[in-house]
């Protein structure tokens, strides 16, 4: 018979006292590259994909206006969740091919012979338990179930809705942003992982790099760019219209992050990018075309916008001094418009010297008395 203990009490259970731990879905699981094996099922891949989707609109309605986004994702610092240094781009060697399509699908239905993914907290955030080998080779259309039939039009090719880019920069939003981008970055050593290529992951992968172009975060979409490319587009074919979306990110991020405009016409020629916005963005690049430049901001696409603003810094440089080498004074609304930025800002960030006069009259230099 038991013994009672003090106040003719039954003893508790072991854990009767305490409460069950409430498990982030998105932080419960490591990354795959450090040894945790959960996302090398394709049951809790979709499963976390899902989370980090329901994460990610939860963050955008919290923000609430054009604003807030936009200010949440220029106070993000990636860094703090990912230190990892950018890795410089090296052109494929000459004859380069992608491994032969039968080859890459014999290696793509293969998976782990165990697999064992991590339980997580009840409710709607409960990880999926074990799956056979048999759901490995589940068809495609069961990817594309509730949330997933939705993710082209969550970060659409025009960008993101007036909402959704509220949420971007807030700084009190800035952890469930950089939350966000590190599970996917999870999900993308699984699917990598486990040499998927099918709808469900070229989707996810999409939704990534739009998604980290808009928080500036290359090591991030440059690499999954490349991944997409290279191996996913040759596995399983992609509609034309991606592939001339996402090559043409990589065009742009080649010419204006990484200053390489003979790479950026290789993309161009070889990927047989038609794109008379983005070919005008190159032509003002090699020429130096501020005017140009800054009329095509205004007809691009938000993500081609944050992928231009890696050239602004060195093309706002040559502008001024365009400017100071030619003019002895310029209307204050034209050199707003030439450099992109106010006078106050041009003042505080460029250190320009020059005197603001009336009637909206900068002077550059001074007529020297004979």
């Amino acid at each position: 018979m038991a013994r009672r203990g003090r106040g003719n009490r039954m003893p508790s259970g072991p854990w009767g006292r305490l409460k069950p731990v409430e498990q982030d879905p998105l932080q419960s699981i490591g990354l795959p590259s450090k040894g945790d094996d959960s996302l090398l099922n394709p049951k809790t891949q979709e499963w976390y994909y899902n989370q980090i989707i329901s994460r990610f609109l939860a963050f955008c309605t919290e923000a609430g206006d054009k604003d807030s986004i936009i200010r949440s994702f220029d106070a993000l610092d990636i860094r703090a969740v990912d230190p990892t240094p950018a890795t410089p781009y090296t052109r494929p060697p000459p004859g380069y091919r992608p491994p032969s399509t039968a080859t890459s699908a014999a290696a793509s239905s293969s998976t782990p012979a165990s697999e064992t993914p991590a339980t997580n907290a009840s409710g709607s955030s409960q990880n999926p338990g074990s799956d056979s080998a048999n759901a490995a080779t589940s068809p495609a259309s069961s990817a594309l179930s509730g949330t997933l039939k939705a993710l082209c039009s969550i970060i659409p090719s025009s960008g993101p809705s007036t909402s959704m880019l509220a949420a971007i920069e807030d700084p009190d939003n800035t952890k469930s942003l950089q939350d966000v981008l590190m599970a996917l970055r999870k999900l993308r050593e699984g699917l990598v992982a486990t040499k998927r290529a099918d709808l469900f992951s070229i989707q996810a992968y999409i939704f990534s790099i739009r998604l980290s172009i808009l928080a500036k975060h290359p090591e991030s979409y440059h690499p999954a760019i490349l991944h997409l490319l290279r191996y996913m587009a040759v596995w399983t074919p992609m509609v034309n219209s991606e592939i001339e979306e996402i090559a043409g990110y990589f065009m742009l991020d080649a010419a204006c992050r990484r200053r390489d405009l003979t790479e950026a016409y290789f993309t161009r020629q070889d990927f047989n990018i038609r794109n008379k916005k983005l070919d005008r963005i190159l032509k003002a690049l090699a020429h130096d075309d501020y005017v140009s430049w800054q009329f095509s901001k205004k007809q691009v696409s938000r993500h081609c916008l944050k992928l231009m603003e890696w050239a602004d810094d060195d093309l706002r440089l040559h502008t001024l001094k365009c400017f100071s080498r030619s003019y002895f004074n310029v209307d204050l609304p034209f050199l707003e418009f030439a450099t992109g930025r106010k006078w106050d800002e041009l003042k505080e960030k460029d250190k320009v010297g020059w005197e603001l006069g009336d009637e909206e009259k900068v002077t550059i230099r001074k007529v020297r008395a004979k």
